[in-house]
């Protein structure tokens, strides 16, 4: 992204190339320092994908060990890939555990959703029904004064 604006601020322009990068840096620190900041599902994911990255970085550095050990057969270098091994299965079995959780939330949240509005709902009608009793009763108890009035009189 930062390539393609250095690109277009590139063409036709005569400023010098440390010019250009500067403009690039300063129009991005302002396009983050106006972005809103993260929810908690946002701040979730950005963590999911920095763990997905370094789980991809273990990995490729593991192959690269396991080449390497191949040919040498050294024990520190077989516990140090021990080591790197069991680092990328945590490291997956809290992503994997993450994401359930997230899941869980998730769902959880649309379920607590849903009965927050029935419960709205059925409040409204409730108030409706009392307001139509209240009405119901004011009118009873008008129309009862009227005859005691006509009665006692």
């Amino acid at each position: 992204m930062m390539k393609t604006v250095y690109n277009i601020l590139r063409q036709g322009s005569s400023e010098s190339d440390d010019v250009i990068r500067h403009k690039v840096r300063s129009i991005f620190q302002n396009f983050h320092s106006i972005m809103p900041k993260e929810s908690p599902r946002e701040d979730w994911m950005r963590e999911k994908r920095e763990l997905e990255t370094k789980v991809a970085q273990l990995q490729t550095a593991l192959r690269e060990e396991r080449r390497n050990s191949a040919s040498n057969s050294d024990p520190a270098l077989k516990a140090e890939l021990e080591s790197c091994l069991d680092e990328n299965l945590q490291l997956q079995e809290i992503l994997d555990r993450k994401t359930k959780e997230l899941n869980e939330t998730q769902s959880e949240l649309t379920q607590l959703r849903m009965e927050r509005e029935k419960a709205e709902s059925r409040v409204r009608e409730m108030e409706d029904h009392l307001a139509e009793l209240q009405d119901e009763l004011r009118r009873e108890n008008g129309s009862k004064t009227v005859q005691h009035c006509h009665l006692g009189g």
